[in-house]
């Protein structure tokens, strides 16, 4: 099948019809065909023969089996991403609503392994993690019954001692006793992976949560919430803290009380949720490749003490490039994470207590929750050293000023509750970091963090104009499609003009405009190739059905080549399985070569992915100098 079609308008020849870019010219013009074994006979002279199953789209469509039986029996708000949406980097593949089970399709880009799926209803995300794409699949949720009996129990009253403080203004020594009882039977879940580097945003160098900044003074205006930190039950639920990092050594255990009066607050119990709440009893690190903690605890996952880890960025776009350690002072031992590397958390249901003792996972609506931090003054004892609560006032009443040691803010979809474990620190408020899901009123209003909100998935068209005998630089007609399953319209934008014959982008029969024109320049000028002019373009929204693909015949986009006398069309469509492509669809951001640069030039192992299909991760290997960035 042949996807180069030559249109002769009025009679006229195909004359001069290879005269624009740098091609060279066959000697039968009015031969199609001859056009077409030329560009294959070159192509394979340069690039090899082509797979017979190439598609020269880096789009695949995989299917995603939903099932929030068990998780929810309401409707959820389910958005499918690229990568953790708290991460700068992601982009969003899919969105819908779902109660119950539901099956969904989108593209994603080919060397994807995994997805992020969220499941949020008025709750919060009850599901929030990646899943692996197998064989095209992706199974989110089973089959199962929620289990409306809560196995736990209050256990032992635990020993730290009765704490005594001078009250000036009734002139005496005041003793106050905390009781703190352990739980025995907290349910434990190991929540789906997420990598490590989807939090550099969050707590790297320039995150909001950067390590060792002062971030409490920093952010006084943001995070000194009135009253502290307590979440009030808007309706009768459940409520879960998912633990996602810890930059602390201290050896804590954490804990909550509730109540529903301030009057009740004295002599409501403490339960502890997390006897031994350091990091690494909750949290899991892929291990394969990283290098292993001995001269600090090998519970803190601190991404730099004493400046000795760092984490590199590109400075101009703030973007993390990995975190490296500092052998140079003979540190070779310390913590050597890398952005990929895979981690668990832990998800754990917190426990109400009724007036007759009996166990719930429902908290009553308008219950107050209150959360508290201690460090034990060695391992293996219940001997307490301090304890601070999200609730200055009790810090306070506790002889501790009103200091503030929790915050709590939004972070795109995300709730997180912070603590601090050492008023004497760098305030950092990230030693204790947790995703909260519960249904919380909203009577203090809670800070919103510097959110990423992904968009659509951007895809890169990348094409050829005339099919001729050419330099193979791909930037002739250059646009991108941003689209995510579940949206009614895809919208694209012009990047670049190398070609110089009138060029219309087509979807389907309706022409989006000449990309010279659309870009703000004028047919025969060059335009962000690298040579020539520069031009920006808007944007033009499509309409799409609810099966629209952009892996499903390049998403119905081709282009429309007009000769220069105007007489004259070539139609470039999606290339068949197995052809030597005019257009290619890149998974986006992507720099196209500049202008005369052959691709396999800008792109080293183009040539291993065209011939073979290995290699889907070529676009990650590009010569700088020549591409356009």
């Amino acid at each position: 099948m042949k996807k180069v079609f030559f249109k002769t308008m009025m009679g006229a020849g195909l004359v001069g019809v290879l005269s624009a870019g740098c091609v060279e010219s066959p000697t039968d013009l009015y031969d199609p065909n001859y056009v077409i074994e030329q560009y294959k006979a070159k192509w394979e002279e340069q690039f090899g023969e082509v797979d017979p199953d190439h598609t020269w789209n880096m789009a695949k469509k995989v299917v995603a089996d939903i099932n929030l039986y068990g998780i929810s029996d309401d409707e959820c708000e389910v958005k499918v991403y690229t990568a953790n949406p708290i991460n700068s980097a992601s982009s969003l593949l899919a969105k819908g609503s779902v109660q119950g089970n539901k099956v969904v399709s989108f593209d994603v880009p080919s060397p994807l392994q995994y997805v992020f799926v969220t499941a949020t209803n008025s709750r919060g995300a009850l599901v929030n993690g990646y899943y692996k794409i197998v064989d095209g699949v992706i199974t989110v949720g089973e089959s199962v019954t929620r289990a409306e009996a809560c196995p736990v129990t209050v256990g032992e009253l635990l020993e730290y001692g009765t704490y005594s403080y001078w009250d000036g203004s009734a002139g005496q020594t005041v003793s106050l006793t905390q009781e703190l009882y352990l739980l025995n039977g907290v349910e434990k879940k190991t929540t789906e992976p997420w990598q490590f580097g989807d939090y550099i945003d969050l707590i790297g160098k320039y995150g909001v949560f950067a390590e060792n900044t002062n971030n409490k003074e920093k952010y006084f205006d943001k995070l000194e919430v009135a009253g502290g930190v307590e979440y009030t039950m808007k309706e009768a639920g459940p409520v879960e803290l998912t633990y996602i990092y810890g930059a602390t050594a201290n050896y804590n255990s954490f804990g909550y009380f509730y109540y529903s009066d301030e009057s009740e607050i004295p002599t409501a119990k403490r339960y502890v949720l997390l006897e031994d709440a350091r990091p690494r009893t909750s949290i899991t690190v892929d291990e394969s490749d990283y290098l292993y903690v001995v001269n600090n605890s090998d519970q803190d996952l601190g991404l730099s003490h004493a400046a000795l880890v760092t984490t590199k960025y590109d400075e101009e776009t703030k973007t993390p490039l990995g975190i490296y350690t500092d052998t140079s002072a003979g540190w070779e031992n310390r913590i050597n994470y890398h952005l990929d590397n895979n981690m668990w958390g832990s998800t754990y249901k917190l426990t109400y207590f009724d007036e007759n003792g009996n166990a719930s996972y429902e908290f009553p609506a308008g219950m107050k929750i209150v959360f508290f931090i201690y460090e034990k003054k060695n391992v293996g004892t219940n001997l307490c050293n301090t304890i601070f609560y999200s609730r200055p006032a009790e810090n306070a009443r506790y002889g501790r000023k009103d200091q503030t040691m929790a915050v709590t803010y939004k972070y795109g979809e995300n709730l997180i509750l912070g603590f601090e474990d050492n008023p004497y620190g760098d305030n950092d408020m990230n030693d204790i970091l947790f995703l909260v899901n519960g249904e919380f009123e909203e009577e203090k209003e809670i800070p919103q963090m510097n959110p990423n909100v992904p968009t659509a998935k951007e895809w890169i068209f990348a094409c050829e104009d005339l099919g001729g005998v050419g330099d193979f630089d791909f930037n002739d007609i250059v646009f991108k499609v941003a689209y995510a399953s579940g949206e009614t319209t895809a919208t694209v934008t012009p990047l670049a003009a190398g070609g110089t014959l009138e060029a219309n982008i087509m979807f389907g029969s309706q022409s989006l405009g000449e990309i010279h024109e659309l870009l703000g320049g004028s047919v025969g000028t060059m335009i962000n190739t690298g040579l020539g002019a520069t031009g920006e373009a808007s944007s033009v929204e499509v309409q799409v059905g609810e099966d629209y693909s952009i892996s499903n015949n390049f998403g119905g986009f081709s282009l429309q080549i007009v000769k220069e006398d105007g007489t004259t069309t070539v139609d470039i469509t999606a290339p068949g399985q197995g052809e030597a492509p005019q257009m290619i669809c890149v998974d986006a951001p992507w720099a196209w070569p500049k202008e005369t640069v052959s691709i396999v030039k800008a792109y080293p192992d183009f040539g291993e992915w065209g011939a073979n299909y290995a290699n889907d991760g070529w676009t990650s290997n590009k010569v700088a100098g020549n591409v356009c960035e």
